[in-house]
């Protein structure tokens, strides 16, 4: 199952085990939580956001919620 997920999913789910292996949840829930936290902090725009960093943010925000897609695709059959 996991090699089958697209690389970029797979290394966020390496850095969120190195960041918090918590053998309770399991690799995609763990990936999946740390997907969440990246998604809260850029949904949270700084005050006077320049427009730039404000489309460079929601590009980023819009690649972590398709990413989290594909997980939560792998969550229902876990």
């Amino acid at each position: 199952e996991y090699q089958r997920l697209p690389k970029r999913i797979r290394q966020v789910i390496q850095e969120a085990l190195a960041f918090n292996p918590d053998p309770q949840l399991g690799i995609f829930k763990t990936a999946r939580a740390a997907y969440q936290e990246q998604i809260n902090q850029l949904s949270s725009p700084a005050k006077n956001e320049p427009e730039s960093i404000k489309t460079h943010r929601l590009k980023q925000l819009a690649k972590i919620q398709e990413d989290l897609k594909y997980l939560d695709i792998f969550l229902q059959g876990d």
